[in-house]
């Protein structure tokens, strides 16, 4: 029976555990910048950097998990070709987060004119954007091993995933940096 033939309970019933999942998630990411409350109270400037570090993650994450996704459905990604794939994404991922680190650096440099926060919010869109490609590609790969569809379940999870991370690591840098640069953000 294909989807489509569906009722729409059948199919909202087959994708509320992952939006339930990515409504959870959510939470806990409003947890964790509740518990980085004095570095944000600190530095307001780093809430400013917050949507763009949190958006460029969830993009690159959404475009690396469609495209294994889709490559898995044309069979343009099959077998030992999957790990030769996820390697080539990881170099993707570190490449972005490299080039993209290095402009968000610049402009916040340019903007506050601080060294250390250029840094932080650099460091911290380099992580993001590498690790996101990696949760991008893993998450419908392992779904797809485990033969459960990628394309209903990687969405919510993909981004769940990345949310929780990309904050730990943003706060993260800031956290351990702020006592350098508290004088220079």
């Amino acid at each position: 029976m294909c989807s489509s033939d569906l009722s729409v309970y059948k199919v909202a019933w087959h994708r509320t555990p992952w939006l339930l999942l990515s409504m959870l998630g959510g939470i806990l990411a409003g947890y964790i910048m509740s518990a980085f409350e004095s570095t944000l109270e600190a530095i307001l400037v780093l809430a400013f950097f917050i949507p763009v570090i949190m958006d460029m993650g969830g993009n690159v994450s959404t475009q690396s998990s469609t495209i294994f996704v889709r490559g898995i459905a044309t069979g343009e990604i099959r077998g030992a070709d999957i790990w030769r794939y996820f390697v080539r994404e990881v170099r993707v991922g570190l490449f972005m987060g490299v080039l993209f680190g290095v402009l968000i650096a610049v402009a916040a440099l340019l903007w506050r004119g601080s060294p250390v926060l250029g840094f932080v919010v650099g460091t911290s869109m380099v992580a993001t954007v590498s690790l996101a490609t990696v949760i991008g590609t893993l998450v419908p790969l392992l779904f797809h091993k485990l033969h459960i569809d990628p394309a209903i379940t990687s969405g919510p999870l993909v981004t769940t995933i990345k949310d929780i991370t990309g904050l730990l690591i943003y706060f993260g840098m800031a956290t351990l940096f702020l006592e350098i640069g508290r004088a220079h953000v």
